[in-house]
């Protein structure tokens, strides 16, 4: 049997606490070692789901290197879970188990109890470059989002994905530093389809309102040497983060 105070960090351990916590599970590989380190925030399990969409995938890498890798990291919570992955084939899990699979843009997964799941990106043959997401299963999409502030060096941009059927809208609002007011401006994105926002100025944050539900997710260091003159190249202040539907924000 598994002794109870060793900590192994497999999927096998349960944190429980007497008071609300924030969890981060971050990990690197022996070689090449921190240079290839990534973080995901670790969802409490009411916040699990049943139905995951991917709202890019390796289909799209050919032309947007971000995106040369692409998969979804599932864990089950339960005995018997039943995750059923793009294409069919579906896996039994055990609790906390998991299970690993490519997947092209809208690909979706379902399972028959609640699951987490983590989006794992890279850019395959890159020194190194890679960003991860916690995402949020498809009931919780939303028409609202707001992003932190930009950064000077490593710019951020805000990937929308359009899960729907239907071509929405997206209004950026973001505050004008030079002319000390609120500005935006409209994107359109069709269905099935993901855009990326413009830059996110340093100094301001990006308010996200769609006419129908989406997923938002920021992107540090997107740009590269030959449009902006940036010399990281995607390489150096890479990193990626889920945007929180604004609903669920709270005061603390």
């Amino acid at each position: 049997g598994r002794n109870r105070e060793e900590i192994r960090y497999d999927g096998g351990d349960k944190i429980m606490a007497s008071f609300p916590i924030a969890v981060t599970r971050c990990s690197y590989p022996k070689q090449p070692g921190s240079l290839m380190s990534d973080a995901v925030e670790v969802y409490d399990t009411l916040q699990w789901g049943m139905e995951f969409e991917a709202p890019i995938g390796i289909d799209v890498g050919s032309s947007v290197d971000l995106f040369e890798y692409a998969a979804f990291f599932v864990m089950a919570g339960e005995d018997d879970t039943v995750v059923t992955l793009p294409g069919g084939a579906k896996v039994t899990l055990k609790e906390g188990e998991g299970t690993i699979t490519h997947v092209n843009k809208s690909d979706k997964i379902t399972s028959t109890k609640p699951v987490q799941v983590d989006l794992l990106t890279g850019d395959v043959m890159s020194t190194y470059e890679t960003r991860w997401f916690s995402l949020i299963s498809t009931d919780k999409y939303s028409k609202e989002y707001v992003s932190p502030v930009g950064d000077t060096f490593g710019k951020s941009k805000v990937l929308m994905y359009n899960p729907g059927m239907s071509t929405i809208s997206v209004r950026v609002s973001f505050r004008d530093v030079k002319k000390q007011k609120i500005s935006s401006y409209n994107v359109t994105i069709a269905s099935k389809q993901y855009v990326f926002s413009q830059v996110v100025k340093t100094g301001s944050g990006a308010y996200l309102q769609g006419t129908d539900k989406f997923i938002a997710l920021g992107f540090t260091d997107t740009e590269n040497t030959a449009s902006d003159g940036q010399v990281t190249n995607g390489q150096w202040y890479d990193w990626g983060f889920p945007l929180v539907p604004r609903n669920e924000l709270t005061s603390q």
